[in-house]
């Protein structure tokens, strides 16, 4: 199942509470953390991010403020969330090392299968925050889960607020309506690609990619395979989530700016 690329957006900020709180894996707690921070990506620089990349903000917003609606349905506010969550997560004693890739961890690896599978329960075309907020939720014997209940919310009810908000929320994709780019792909010379995927290159000649934060050694491995004479075909793999999109954007981003 495709993400929608604000999985990919909570993938970055959860590589940034893991790598604050120097723990050695990406656990569902930082996920929690990255999910009730999406709502700041509504306005302001944050905004500006996603509309760099191309965002039609309008339609995504639902989205972004999924989590921060449902925990405010059971009496929470995501922001004094958040910071009490990372005091409770402290500090631990893992320097990850700048560039390299930060992986989940196996409970985040179920947790991430379950959104999917909710996802396709709710017949969703893509997976979204708030199936992983609601798999997350699910789990229940997260840190996470445990100062939700210690600050009165009930479980099951903010589960089913989740659910209620992701059955309302409208199914279009970051980068709009695909009949509104119908046009432009029919002037390009290249219809089918344009239809099937996007220029990245194009997009970030246009600055409508944001930054990429990590993956130095990934992204350092597509550029050697790209320079070979044969068998320069990357590809990248991997469980959704994980960062695919993010490498495939930074390699764009060099070669706009002409860097090896």
């Amino acid at each position: 199942m495709q993400n929608s690329p604000v999985i990919d957006l909570v993938w970055q900020l959860a590589c940034v509470e893991t790598a604050a709180t120097k723990a050695p894996f990406i656990e569902p707690e930082h996920l929690m953390a990255a999910l009730t921070k999406l709502r700041q990506f509504c306005t302001g620089a944050g905004a500006e991010v996603l509309e760099r990349q191309g965002a039609d903000l309008a339609s995504h917003r639902p989205e972004l403020e999924l989590v921060a609606e449902a925990l405010r349905d059971v009496g929470i506010e995501s922001d004094a969330f958040r910071h009490e969550l990372r005091k409770r997560l402290g500090k631990g004693t893992h320097d990850h090392a700048e560039g390299r890739t930060i992986h989940r961890s196996e409970r985040s690896r179920k947790v991430f299968a379950r959104a999917a599978t909710l996802a396709a329960e709710m017949k969703s075309t893509k997976l979204k925050s708030g199936h992983l907020f609601l798999a997350i939720v699910e789990e229940r014997d997260t840190t996470g889960c445990h100062l939700l209940q210690e600050k009165g919310a009930d479980l099951k009810t903010l589960a089913q607020k989740t659910r209620e908000r992701l059955e309302k929320e409208p199914a279009r994709s970051l980068a709009g309506p695909a009949k509104a780019e119908a046009p432009k792909a029919e002037k390009t010379g290249t219809p089918f690609l344009d239809r099937l995927g996007r220029d990245l290159t194009q997009a970030a000649r246009e600055q409508k990619l944001g930054p990429i934060i990590g993956r130095r050694h990934e992204i350092l491995q597509v550029i050697q395979t790209l320079a070979r004479r044969s068998k320069n075909n990357p590809v990248l793999v991997g469980e959704a989530g994980v960062g695919n999109t993010a490498v495939a954007e930074a390699v764009a981003l060099r070669a706009a700016a002409g860097q090896d």
